[in-house]
């Protein structure tokens, strides 16, 4: 175990959430389908994708629970509707790690968010708009963390690497700020989970042990490489991103349960 199987790591509990599709839903949008969606498809696998199931036994949680089976590790998925997060309970959790699709010139980049900025515009999976552009009128252009900046900053210096076999995972992982071409329904999240994660902080101040919530995360993540002969996505790239993404998660949690001293 990478955690050595201590008390404490056995306390940390891990939120990770992924979106579903959002274009192309037709007529009568279904706003629960995840056929396009490989943030969504890491959870479930590859079923028909019209409904999600009940179990989360896709490829990442599998993986997870291979590489850290002594973190309690949650999933949820959420439709693409502006205001999505507002249903995530963020204080029942120590880290909260949102998955989003937002690579699409690479099979193997994974992109890190450091900050959101605040500002929302565009058609959600219903095609309706935000209800105002601005998403705090109390703060300025970004949100930012300094200490999840610093955390984000230093995950490209790693390579990937299989914790139980220490072999390469070759994929690269890049780290970008808050822009004006990231202010979709995956920034507003992001802006969200920092938001929870300010108010966290500030409540530990005053008593440590009265909010959980001590690390927000935005991970965007590429479709699965299309293996397959016919030239669909298959299980073989959609378990190689599995395995990355699980590295890139697990990674997250320990700097930030050592980010505060845990």
């Amino acid at each position: 175990s990478t955690w050595g199987g201590s008390r404490r790591a056995k306390m940390v509990r891990v939120l990770i959430t992924s979106f579903h599709d959002w274009r192309n839903l037709g007529t009568e949008p279904n706003i629960w389908r995840y056929k396009e969606n490989p943030s969504s498809q890491l959870v479930y696998g590859f079923l028909d994708g019209k409904q999600p199931p009940i179990t989360r036994s896709g490829p990442l949680p599998t993986k997870l629970k291979q590489i850290a089976p002594e973190i309690e590790f949650s999933f949820f998925t959420l439709p693409t509707l502006w205001g999505t997060s507002n249903s995530v309970d963020y204080a029942q959790f120590d880290v909260v790690i949102h998955l989003g699709l937002g690579v699409y010139d690479s099979f193997d980049t994974i992109l890190l968010e450091n900050g959101a900025r605040n500002y929302r515009a565009g058609g959600d999976a219903l095609n309706l708009s935000p209800v105002s552009e601005l998403i705090d009128t109390n703060i300025g252009l970004d949100l930012i963390n300094d200490r999840m900046s610093a955390i984000v900053a230093q995950m490209p210096d790693t390579p990937l690497a299989d914790p139980s076999t220490n072999a390469a995972i070759p994929f690269d992982i890049q780290v970008l700020p808050a822009r004006d071409d990231n202010t979709y329904i995956c920034n507003e999240t992001h802006f969200r989970a920092l938001q929870a994660l300010a108010q966290s902080e500030a409540i530990r101040k005053q008593d440590i042990s009265a909010s959980k919530l001590i690390g927000a995360f935005f991970v965007h993540v590429p479709y699965a490489s299309a293996t397959a002969p016919d030239g669909s996505y298959s299980e073989i790239g959609l378990n190689n991103l599995a395995q990355a993404v699980a590295v890139v998660v697990l990674r997250l949690v320990q700097h930030a349960v050592k980010s505060v001293g845990l």
